[in-house]
């Protein structure tokens, strides 16, 4: 796994984006499994690493995490 780093050489903290709208999390659960039928991945733009997710239905937040980025979905399954 690569780490990010700042100008000064030193490991980069991750910043954090946090997605609040259902759709978003519903599309991202489906789309995972689809993805992964079809042999697809998706690579984050910024570190140009796949997210990676480890995540039960019956979490209250999902996580999506690569190199750079930590994204956090609300499960919109669970209240």
């Amino acid at each position: 796994m690569s780490v990010i780093l700042n100008p000064l050489g030193q490991p980069a903290t991750k910043r954090e984006v946090r997605i609040t709208d259902s759709r978003l999390a519903k599309f991202a659960a489906f789309a995972d499994d689809a993805f992964r039928q079809l042999h697809l991945a998706v690579i984050c733009p910024v570190c140009k690493q796949p997210p990676v997710c480890n995540n039960a239905i019956t979490d209250t937040n999902w996580v999506m995490e690569c190199a750079c980025t930590t994204r956090v979905l609300r499960n919109p399954g669970v209240h």
